[in-house]
């Protein structure tokens, strides 16, 4: 959405250069300080988990007339961290240790998402050798079906390497700390008035 809607600067510059616009965007969010109070949240399609809400909708709060493209790209990164730590933390609730994280698909190419995501969920982010693991686990299932190895774990042990780990830096911990809580309180309190705005619409529709 970002990148077709506000980058056609960067979208020419990497048909030009054969660079991926999705880098040329992380050079952009790596040279901001990614300190400030901008927030994005990113439901830009409703919500699924940690908690289903089809209604829900992004929004990008902390604009001034200093953010910059780079700031935005950052956010939106972050912003998709912050979601990820939802996730963590409805798992550790259910009684599930989560230790490291491992990052799979196309977003794992991006040095950078995964340094953000590690500094919000303090722990590590490991990316994948093979970062298409629906078919790389489609073909360990079949080669295990084959008798090529005897179990899915011992597929696993062998043919799913890590590639790279990305390991917390602890002067930025505090500081997403806040900014998670941040994020946290801005899903409750839009949440709190579209469902007021609703409510109080249909009582004077009434």
């Amino acid at each position: 959405w970002f990148k077709d809607g506000f980058c056609a600067e960067e979208i020419e510059q990497s048909a030009r250069t054969g660079v991926s616009v999705y880098r040329l965007l992380d050079g952009l969010a790596e040279r901001t300080d990614g300190m400030g109070d901008l927030i994005a949240l990113p439901h830009f399609a409703g919500a699924l988990s940690p908690e289903s809400d089809p209604s829900a909708t992004g929004a990008l709060y902390g604009l001034t007339l200093s953010t910059t493209k780079g700031h935005i790209a950052r956010a939106i990164l972050e912003s998709v961290g912050f979601m990820l730590r939802e996730n963590v933390e409805s798992l550790e609730r259910l009684g599930v240790a989560v230790e490291t994280v491992r990052s799979l698909g196309g977003g794992a190419r991006s040095r950078l998402w995964s340094s953000i995501k590690a500094d919000i969920l303090n722990r590590p982010v490991a990316t994948m050798e093979t970062e298409e693991a629906t078919a790389l686990g489609a073909a360990m299932l079949c080669a295990v079906s084959l008798g090529w190895y005897g179990s899915v774990d011992e597929a696993c042990r062998e043919i799913s390497r890590i590639a790279e780990t990305h390991r917390p830096d602890a002067d930025r911990a505090p500081e997403y700390e806040r900014k998670y809580r941040l994020y946290r309180a801005l899903c409750r309190r839009l949440r709190e008035a579209r469902d007021d705005m609703r409510t109080n619409g249909g009582q004077r529709r009434g």
